[in-house]
């Protein structure tokens, strides 16, 4: 790829980006406008990660019917193709390319994406919540540690 295409798609990508948080989050785009512009950018980058992987567990994927395990695989390839991004810095996903942009730059990768997407696949499952995890419960528990 010349430099001009890699300049070109790295700036479609970041662009798609920032429409993501735009047209998804009001108040979040927003507050994140008090930012630096290049911190900005890079807090866009990751919430358009974000939410892309929570459109899969809770939105678009569950709405278009598809069975949880075909949820739980689409999950996985956003995890692994995520990984891959920052390994070789291209995605032909342009989220997944701009999250890649920021994770390079600021230097993280697998050890804060696996345990994000292991919080998404812990959604993926319908947990009942006992009156003993109830927040009075937990309230109540640590005023006797006190």
């Amino acid at each position: 790829m010349t430099s001009a295409a890699r300049t070109l798609y790295d700036t479609v990508a970041i662009e798609t980006a920032s429409i993501v948080i735009r047209r998804y989050s009001t108040s979040f785009g927003l507050a994140s406008r008090l930012l630096g512009g290049e911190v900005r950018q890079h807090v866009s980058n990751i919430y358009a990660l974000v939410r892309l992987a929570d459109e899969v567990v809770d939105g678009v994927a569950a709405s278009a019917e598809l069975a949880p395990d075909d949820i739980a695989k689409l999950l996985s390839t956003l995890e692994h193709e995520t990984l891959d991004a920052i390994a070789v810095g291209y995605s032909t996903n342009l989220v997944v390319h701009a999250f890649a942009l920021t994770a390079r730059e600021v230097s993280f990768g697998a050890e804060l994406v696996e345990p994000f997407f292991a919080s998404m696949r812990a959604d993926l499952t319908e947990v009942e919540h006992t009156p003993r995890a109830s927040p009075a419960t937990c309230t109540a528990q640590l005023r006797s540690w006190a």
